[in-house]
């Protein structure tokens, strides 16, 4: 009876100990792998403030010198990408507004340079623009056109892109595999993407071109994560940070590694509180209002939220946050308010995205109609993002049409819960 009672409890031991491993997911974020580079970050040197002084000082002398108005534009800009400091991109484009009108538009490479600032800020119309009447320069026009396949890609322009695609075609060319690598992603051939990313990484290594490894691997990191090889991911992140230990974009991924595969959203929480002491973003806030959320801390939530809007309201971020804000006001139940800007974004660009997003928000306001024509018209068969086909799928069922099809795509995401972050899972089962 003894020998009975002890085989029984070692059962239930070994049973709980199965269960335990089969329910708690390897965890691949470690501490002390990121201790030292969370503890940097990244700062607009004394030699740039220096450099920022000694042009703004020389355009100031002589105003008529546009070559000065480019060069503080380009300091500006830099600002921009190692602080994340709006202002500055907003000056950056101010500068370069002005240095092509007084060059009178025409050098195509302050046209590039204007339309690569406008397409950061999220002014895809003007960055096309800029760039056709680069193309018409002439000038450099390789560069041109390989910047107008970025351009027509956003703007939801995908023949046009196609075409500047294959103008450019060379498969021993970085900045032609880096376009064919998006054009890949946007086809749903992920697999194909990450082996361009993978050809580009040797050719930049192979070149010692530490700008260009950095910046692949962090993009690698994103593509192995939505391939599901998170371990990939990490391993990514961590060769960028060893390139550059104060890369919030890396820590940020891992952050994400942290909550969406791991379960510890406190750790993602600790790393988000550290990366962003000293640049905060908008997006930042709303990352950080997930995880709060998924933690049940429903009233910090809320405050990462208010702070968003805060945040919106006292810095011009112009476009950059019309889709986040109204998918916020959605959730809020703003629908009106959410519905106009999502309007007026589908008139800015005309992509899947824009218009499953503005489909979410009629079908949200009780007009499922118009949210089912929209899908059917703009989005259906025309994307694989995850996040729009769960949008797709929740019409369809309000509607009560295309069940298999619901079926399909319900299969898909429950594949792609990592990358939809687990609040997600919800929704899934629930179509």
């Amino acid at each position: 009876m003894h020998k009975y009672l002890i085989q029984l409890i070692f059962g239930a031991v070994v049973i709980m100990l199965l269960q335990n491993c089969l329910s708690s997911p390897e965890q691949i974020a470690k501490q002390q792998d990121y201790k030292a580079p969370l503890a940097q970050s990244a700062q607009f040197s004394g030699e740039d403030q220096s450099d920022l002084a000694f042009w703004d000082s020389k355009l100031k002398a002589t105003p008529a010198q546009f070559p000065y108005m480019a060069k503080l534009a380009s300091v500006y800009e830099k600002k921009f990408y190692k602080t994340g400091d709006i202002d500055a991109l907003t000056t950056s484009g101010i500068l370069w507004h002005n240095t092509n009108e007084a060059a009178a538009y025409s050098n195509a490479s302050y046209l590039r340079s204007a339309a690569k600032n406008a397409i950061t800020r999220h002014e895809f119309k003007l960055g096309y623009d800029l760039l056709k009447k680069a193309e018409d320069n002439g000038e450099k026009l390789r560069a041109t056109r390989l910047m107008l396949f970025d351009a027509c890609l956003e703007l939801g322009k995908y023949k046009e892109a196609q075409h500047y695609l294959n103008l450019t075609k060379n498969f021993y060319e970085v900045d032609y595999l880096i376009r064919l690598a998006k054009w890949e992603d946007i086809q749903g051939n992920l697999n194909t993407t990450i082996m361009h990313m993978k050809d580009i990484l040797r050719i930049a290594k192979s070149n010692k071109n530490k700008l260009l490894i950095l910046w692949t691997v962090t993009n690698l990191g994103d593509y192995y994560g939505h391939n599901g090889n998170i371990k990939g991911s990490y391993k990514s992140y961590l060769e960028a940070l060893r390139l550059d230990p104060s890369n919030k974009y890396a820590k940020k991924g891992i952050a994400y590694i942290a909550y969406a595969h791991d379960n510890n959203p406190n750790e993602a929480m600790r790393i988000m509180k550290a990366i962003t002491k000293d640049n905060l973003q908008p997006d930042d806030l709303l990352f950080m209002a997930q995880l709060a959320e998924s933690t049940g801390e429903s009233i910090q939530k809320e405050a990462y939220l208010k702070d968003f809007a805060n945040l919106l309201a006292i810095k011009n971020y112009g476009e950059l946050y019309n889709i986040p804000q109204a998918k916020l006001w959605l959730e809020q139940g703003k629908y009106k308010k959410a519905i106009d800007l999502l309007t007026h974004e589908v008139g800015r660009r005309k992509t899947p995205e824009t218009y499953a997003v503005l489909a979410a928000g009629y079908h949200k306001s009780g007009d499922i109609q118009t949210a089912y024509q929209l899908i059917k018209d703009h989005v259906q068969h025309n994307t694989f993002e995850p996040a729009l086909l769960l949008i797709e799928a929740q019409i369809l069922k309000a509607m009560g049409k295309e069940l298999q099809r619901i079926k399909e795509i319900k299969q898909e995401l429950l594949e792609a819960i990592y990358e939809l972050g687990p609040l997600s899972k919800q929704s899934i089962n629930a179509l």
